[in-house]
């Protein structure tokens, strides 16, 4: 039998970075008759290292010389990490079994972050394919928190949280892990620098988006987001701008053009290139809700039309049935 710290030793050398210490644990198991105790990190080791492939003639070779029950169940519990094998055809039992051992597998990812890949892969996996969000996002975040040099896992997870406030500061944390490694990516700033409005640090946001657009000088998308942010702070004439230039770049951006109806309208009373900014996103995109909200207000508080903005609104309904914005205003008009 191993003693606990010869386990312990062995396993730290077969999950080392080095492919040399790993090599000269197999050596070591080699010499010895009882390897069963290494099934289960042996059969991880084929799939999260078939990179190395040494390691896995070498893993291979060992688990031919153990107990052909115990190495059957370990090669189908762990073959659910396999991105290679057809998700849909992994029964649920596989997945169990994963549950139930799910420690030592957190173990090995613990001791040898390079393996956040592999769970960073299944929660991807799960998400995609199985329709298992929560769990999917449960390997992402492991994968996550233990490598914040893995650019796609922490992306993954920052991307795949909800946007919600009470989750900005994670997001925060996990984008800038991903800047560290890699700063060369859009999205990266595009969506720290919405994150930061979800906190509600505008100027911080603003501070991001104009990093942003110094890099990425053609982005219309963060034009938009950046001229939200600006008109918060009250500089509606750069908002203007911005918006100007996003349309310059894609004219067919039907936010631009909603958001520049609201911005002409409201605060700067030019309410018929306001109606037609707003008629130009409807016809781009006629089922956005807050759209025909937008066109109501336009009509009511531009031109004081009551009728054209009720219809407006009650089109907005029928084209977005989930949309509930506009119901205070109706009740406002109806009254």
């Amino acid at each position: 039998m191993w003693s606990q710290e010869e386990l312990d030793k062995i396993q730290k050398l077969l999950l080392s970075e080095d492919e040399d210490n790993q090599l000269l644990a197999m050596e070591l198991l080699n010499q010895v008759e009882n390897r069963d105790e290494f099934i289960p990190i042996l059969s991880f080791l084929l799939i999260a290292d078939s990179n190395r492939p040494e390691v896995e003639y070498a893993a291979e070779e060992i688990l031919m010389n153990t107990d052909e029950t115990l190495n059957s169940y370990w090669k189908k519990v762990c073959e659910v990490f396999d991105p290679y094998v057809d998700y849909t055809e992994k029964d649920q039992m596989a997945f169990d079994n994963l549950e139930k051992h799910i420690a030592l597998f957190d173990s090995f990812l613990e001791q040898a972050p390079r393996f956040s890949k592999v769970y960073q892969k299944l929660g991807k996996e799960l998400i995609k394919r199985l329709s298992k969000p929560e769990k999917g996002l449960e390997f992402i975040r492991k994968a996550a928190d233990a490598n914040p040099n893995d650019f796609q896992a922490n992306f993954d997870y920052a991307f795949q949280l909800a946007e919600k406030k009470e989750h900005a500061d994670t997001i925060i944390k996990h984008y800038m892990n991903c800047l560290n490694v890699n700063n060369s990516f859009f999205e990266i700033y595009h969506n720290l620098g919405k994150t930061y409005v979800l906190k509600r640090d505008i100027k911080k946001a603003v501070e991001v988006f104009r990093l942003c657009l110094a890099k990425f000088p053609q982005k219309w998308e963060t034009m938009i987001e950046l001229s939200l942010s600006l008109k918060e702070l009250g500089d509606k004439d750069e908002a203007r701008s911005l918006l100007e230039q996003a349309l310059a770049l894609n004219p067919e951006s039907h936010l631009a053009h909603n958001n520049m109806s609201f911005l002409l309208w409201s605060e700067y009373g030019e309410h018929d290139l306001a109606l037609n900014h707003i008629k130009r996103a409807l016809e781009i995109l006629p089922k956005k809700g807050i759209y025909w909200h937008t066109e109501a207000e336009v009509h009511w508080y531009g031109f004081k039309n009551k009728e054209k903005a009720l219809e407006a609104l009650y089109q907005g309904k029928k084209a977005d049935n989930n949309y509930k914005g506009g119901d205070s205003m109706i009740r406002e008009l109806e009254k």
